[in-house]
């Protein structure tokens, strides 16, 4: 399990070495070389949104969530982040309101 990125040019394949990256997730483009992704849940239901930048050492948590535990197989909910508007709002899928589906939209930093 690692991230890496692709030069669909060269066929090239580069392994990014980013501390708190050590787990799948769902990468989405942020800014230039900047990326937004989640984490699975964890065994206490916390979820995170990370971002990093290709070049970097390290991941920063910007936000985590909680997930009912009991919520699994079809019941959970990936975070899925997606970026929007140029990189001004970030959309998060979330069960955080007592298991009912739900969109978070957060405003970014310009």
């Amino acid at each position: 399990e690692y991230y890496c990125t692709y030069n669909i040019s060269t066929g090239e394949k580069r392994a990014l070495n980013i501390k708190n990256l050590e787990m799948d997730g769902h990468p989405n483009l942020f800014r230039k070389d900047e990326f937004i992704t989640d984490t699975y849940p964890r065994e206490n239901g916390l979820q995170r949104i990370r971002f990093f930048n290709e070049s970097g050492t390290i991941a920063m948590t910007a936000m985590t969530v909680y997930h009912d535990y009991r919520l699994r197989g079809e019941k959970r909910c990936d975070l899925h982040p997606s970026v929007e508007c140029g990189g001004k709002l970030i959309t998060v899928d979330t069960t955080y309101k007592a298991g009912a589906r739900s969109v978070l939209i957060l405003k970014t930093k310009e």
